[in-house]
């Protein structure tokens, strides 16, 4: 006897979501009445085993265009490969920066660099309250008060909010300690 098993060649690729900033999360559904198994390769290098699942969730970490490749089986293993519609992933900016001390005590004047790369623009926030600065990172005085904070060291976390050209967005935040200053002193 000879079985003959359809070739699943009614598959297709849907997914949620076409285009977007990495890190880029999507879920794709494999849709065919005849598969019973599923090989991804979604960066399209070749490797098919990016997920064996029929509704595979895949996070894009790296900027570039991509087509999915799903290769679908039967029962007899017949393979049937189908491509996705272009995915756009935009590489995301890369905040950084440096404070020129990361250690106050009792007070002092901080400056800060921007490291940041493929970033347009960003803002910067010192982490104290005071208003943000946008496009400059000025130096920023940092100080312990003794009256308002009750303990021995206050922290403060400075943030940069780094956007690319497309407008995706990533953040780093810091810590900047200030010390109070001990009280000397003798008695006799």
């Amino acid at each position: 006897s000879v079985k003959l098993y359809r070739v699943p060649s009614d598959a297709k690729i849907l997914h949620d979501i076409s285009s977007g900033c990495a890190p880029l999360t999507i879920q794709f559904e494999s849709l065919s009445r005849a598969a019973n198994g599923w090989k991804w390769d979604f960066y399209g290098d070749g490797t098919i085993e990016d997920s064996v699942h029929k509704n595979p969730v895949f996070t894009y970490t790296k900027g570039g265009k991509f087509i999915a490749r799903l290769t679908v089986t039967n029962h007899g293993q017949c393979p049937y490969t189908v491509y996705s519609d272009t995915i756009f992933v935009k590489e995301n900016a890369s905040p950084g920066f440096v404070p020129s001390q990361k250690t106050v005590c009792g007070a002092a004047a901080i400056s800060f660099k921007n490291t940041s790369t493929n970033a347009a623009y960003f803002v910067f926030s010192y982490g104290d309250g005071s208003p943000k600065d946008s496009g400059i990172m000025s130096t920023h005085k940092y100080y312990f008060d003794p009256s308002a904070d009750p303990e021995s060291v206050k922290y403060f976390y400075p943030m940069l909010i780094a956007y690319n050209a497309d407008g995706c967005s990533d953040t780093l935040i810091d810590t900047v300690k200030a010390y109070k200053i001990p009280a000397a002193g003798f008695s006799c």
